[in-house]
């Protein structure tokens, strides 16, 4: 046997034991995995024949007809379920938010005060004038949308009006061809 026959015997056998030991890890892994789903699938598979067991209690009590008007109101009834199970968490969060809202606001303010040496009077006059601004702003707004608005209003008006006097002069051309259509 050769020099390289032997190198190459010797690889071999180390290959095979790295080999082994990858494949003995890899198996326990997949049996891992298998036990793990196995279990995941057992749960869905109760759970699933409860709810198809609940299911066929319900459909076998109400009958065809009165499936048929389940199926009719539950659009209707599925937003007051819904709002029930998770209008509680939803209201919490929102109450929370709105708490920790009001007191960062009264930090903010207090930072505001010291950072411009303003009193309580002072303050108060500044957030008056920032509400006059907003509501000349909003004021003028406002006015221009009510401007376009008449102004659209009128120009439908016109060509009502407009309209008004075709029809008529229409109505006076037929019965005039009407009129010599008699006298022929």
């Amino acid at each position: 046997m050769g020099a390289i026959s032997r190198v190459f015997k010797g690889a071999t056998k180390a290959v095979k034991k790295v080999t082994k030991g990858v494949t003995k890890a890899a198996k326990k892994i997949g049996k891992g995995i298998a036990k793990i789903g196995k279990s995941v699938w057992n749960g869905v598979k109760k759970l699933g024949g409860k709810a198809f067991e609940m299911y066929g209690k319900i459909s076998g009590k109400l009958g065809p007809i009165g499936m048929i008007g389940l199926s009719m109101a539950m659009p209707c009834l599925m937003p007051g379920f819904t709002g029930t199970a998770g209008g509680l968490w939803t209201k919490f969060g929102a109450k929370m938010g709105v708490q920790a809202t009001a007191g960062q606001n009264s930090v903010n303010q207090a930072n505001a005060m010291n950072a411009f040496n303003l009193s309580n009077q002072g303050l108060s006059f500044l957030w008056q004038e920032m509400r006059d601004a907003a509501k000349w702003e909003y004021e003028a707004a406002q006015n221009s949308e009510d401007r376009a608005s008449v102004l659209a209003q009128a120009a439908l008006g016109n060509e009502a009006a407009s309209d008004a006097v075709k029809s008529n002069n229409l109505k006076t051309l037929g019965q005039w061809a009407l009129d010599i259509w008699k006298n022929i």
